[in-house]
């Protein structure tokens, strides 16, 4: 017993860097939990209550980081020309964040009150998902910087935009999937931010930070007011890890390339979905 607590303490680290490096860390903390023997229902409640302790190591890290001492060059502000006065964050509003919360109760409530069995067949398919997510992730953002400049030109020839129920409706399928699963949930929240608001990308990935904590937080709330199957010994070991996983990975992630990192996190949940589903079969 100890020895699994060790090195699930160990996988909570590097699931915690994992997330403030490349993405998908969760992937990490999930499938070691599964492999020590928990079963996937219980094993997806204590890490997604864990992610918040990540989320926020990562906050602190970022917080305590030095910053370039050299002055800013005074001068003009030059405005987005794709965000129009009238709108600061183009179609993202109060409804669409309320979407994305309200997604999140509904995808924890999912975890607290749905059927283990359900979860089950659908975990190894939900790794699968989110690997794919993650080894897509610079083609996604690559397609997601093309489509942006698509509808930039396209406003400025008409004047339109997107109806504005798009965004919320997108954000609350966002929020079910960080409340239900969470894993590589960054990259979907920042793809949803480019594809469907007008603010820049370091604006959307400042946001992204933002959102993933918030959502993060509001699911682990729910599933423990709901009395979610959390395995609370393995709580207690994998939140300080997680934790100092971010605080660390923030640091690293200026000298550690994500290349490497992201398509070992993609190796682990192939071979670890793979087991999930051969032993499903047996």
């Amino acid at each position: 017993m100890v020895d699994h607590l060790i090195w699930l303490a160990v996988a909570a680290v590097l699931a915690g860097a994992g997330n403030a490096i490349a993405g998908g860390g969760a992937l990490v903390s999930f499938l070691a939990m599964v492999a020590a023997g928990l079963p996937p229902s219980a094993a997806n409640a204590t890490n997604l209550v864990m992610l918040p302790a990540g989320f926020l190591g990562a906050v602190a890290g970022r917080g305590t980081r030095r910053t370039d001492p050299r002055p800013v060059p005074a001068g003009p502000v030059r405005p987005d020309p794709d965000r129009p006065p009238s709108a600061p964050g183009g179609e993202w509003t109060p409804l669409t964040a309320l979407a994305g919360c309200v997604g999140t109760v509904l995808g924890a409530c999912a975890v607290a009150f749905g059927p283990p069995t359900g979860f089950r067949a659908a975990a190894p398919w939900l790794v699968l998902a989110a690997a794919a997510l993650i080894a897509g992730g610079p083609v996604l953002n690559g397609a997601v910087s093309r489509l942006r400049s698509a509808r930039a030109d396209d406003r400025r020839r008409s004047g339109r935009s997107l109806v504005p129920v798009v965004t919320p409706a997108v954000m609350l399928g966002v929020g079910g999937y960080c409340g239900y699963f969470g894993a590589a949930a960054g990259i979907i929240i920042l793809a949803a931010l480019g594809l469907f608001t007008r603010m820049p990308l370091h604006s959307a990935n400042a946001l992204k930070n933002r959102l993933a904590l918030v959502f993060s937080t509001l699911g682990a709330v729910v599933l423990i007011g709901a009395a979610a199957p959390i395995d609370w010994v393995l709580l207690a070991v994998l939140a300080p890890g997680a934790a100092l996983g971010g605080a660390v990975g923030v640091r690293l992630a200026r000298f550690v390339p994500p290349d490497p990192l992201r398509w070992a996190i993609v190796a682990l949940a192939t071979v670890g979905a793979a087991a999930m589903l051969l032993g499903a079969g047996t």
